[in-house]
C-alpha cells in the first residue's frame, strides 16, 4: 500500500514537471494556415507539413520536445507559458488575431545561444 502511494506521488510530480508546450492542434493549424512572410515562418510551415506532430514532438514520447518544438516552447515563454484555451478557441471558424500574433512572434524569435 505504501509503495503504491509513493509511486502515485512520483507519477504526479513527473506529470507536473512536464513541459508547458503539449501537442495542441491550434499551434499546428495556425502554422499551416499562416501567411508566411519571413524565412523562419516558411521553414516552420515546411517542417510542420512534412513531419506533422513529429516536427515538434518525439515520435514515441509525445511530451518530449525536439527541433522546432523546443524553439517554439522557448519563444512562448518556456516552462512558464500557460496555455489559455479561450485565447486559442476558434470564433466563427477562425483563430483570434492575438493567437496568430503570439504564434507568429514565437516563430520569428531568434533562438538563444547557449
Amino acid at each position: 500500500m505504501r509503495r503504491s502511494a509513493q509511486l502515485s506521488a512520483l507519477v504526479l510530480v513527473a506529470a507536473l514537471q512536464a513541459g508547458a508546450l503539449h501537442a495542441r492542434l491550434p499551434y499546428k493549424t495556425i502554422i499551416d494556415k499562416l501567411d508566411a512572410k519571413t524565412e523562419r515562418e516558411k521553414h516552420f510551415q515546411k517542417e510542420v507539413k512534412k513531419s506533422k506532430c513529429n516536427s515538434c514532438h518525439e515520435k514515441k514520447k509525445k511530451k518530449v520536445l525536439i527541433g522546432i518544438g523546443k524553439e517554439l516552447e522557448a519563444a512562448l515563454g518556456g516552462k512558464d507559458f500557460k496555455y489559455e484555451k479561450a485565447l486559442f478557441a476558434k470564433v466563427d471558424g477562425k483563430y483570434s488575431d492575438k493567437a496568430i500574433a503570439l504564434v507568429r512572434k514565437a516563430i520569428n524569435k531568434k533562438p538563444e545561444k547557449k
